[in-house]
């Protein structure tokens, strides 16, 4: 990927975000939801996303001034979901490294993780010491659509998922190389001071933990080295 063709991704992500987004705007005000300003209990799950987000949100961090400290919250954070389970890290209650306040910081392109997230049940329900299930709409098809995206922009390479911190800061070290940043190495140092997983490697251990079966240690080192070469 080149410059010109990451500015085209996001682009067209932000496009694609345009369309969806009215669609589950429409179903949150029919069917009714809890979510509302100030209100950040999603923004401490571990929320996985798309290469394209990571891209994205990538971008925004180089664009920042306050981009040094950013990264280093981003490489504290990614260590975190590198050794906990998804609900250990929700009572951990550690705030998504674009958390200001209460405040997304990247609202306008937050993932489709987050952008269509829509609680159906009372917001106490969505608190660390509520011990009942909570209920969210089902707007999967929308995050399907932000899926097959990533599929048809990036090939094989657009299956990569991971959780934000960890992705967007591997992001941040390609995204800086393209764009002559500084970050890019300073990214590459926090990688390996924290020891930061592959997003890739992250995902198919991900997946063997949820179908809770052993995955071959070959297999991730074949599939990486796969997808280095591209």
């Amino acid at each position: 990927m080149n410059e010109s063709e990451l500015d085209r991704l996001i682009v067209e992500l932000r496009h694609l975000y345009e369309a969806l987004d009215p669609v589950g705007e429409r179903q949150a005000a029919k069917q009714g939801t809890s979510c509302a300003r100030g209100c950040a209990h999603c923004c401490h799950l571990m929320t996985a996303i798309t290469l394209p987000e990571g891209l994205l949100l990538a971008d925004l961090v180089l664009a920042r001034d306050d981009w040094r400290e950013v990264l280093v919250r981003m490489a504290q954070a990614a260590k975190a979901v590198s050794q906990t389970t998804r609900v250990e890290y929700f009572h951990q209650q550690r705030p998504c490294v674009f958390l200001d306040g209460n405040e997304c910081s990247v609202y306008a392109d937050r993932p489709a993780a987050c952008r269509y997230h829509y609680a159906a049940s009372p917001s106490e329900q969505c608190s660390p010491g509520y011990e009942g299930p909570m209920q969210a709409l089902n707007l999967i098809e929308l995050e399907g659509e932000v899926w097959n995206f990533a599929t048809h922009t990036l090939g094989d390479e657009g299956l990569t998922t991971a959780p934000i911190p960890m992705l967007v800061l591997h992001c941040v070290e390609g995204v800086a190389a393209l764009r002559g940043h500084e970050a890019a190495g300073a990214a590459r140092a926090l990688i390996e001071r924290f020891g930061i997983q592959n997003p890739m490697e992250w995902a198919m251990r991900s997946i063997a933990q949820q179908v809770d079966e052993p995955i071959d240690p070959a297999l991730v080192e074949a599939v990486m080295a796969t997808m280095a070469d591209r």
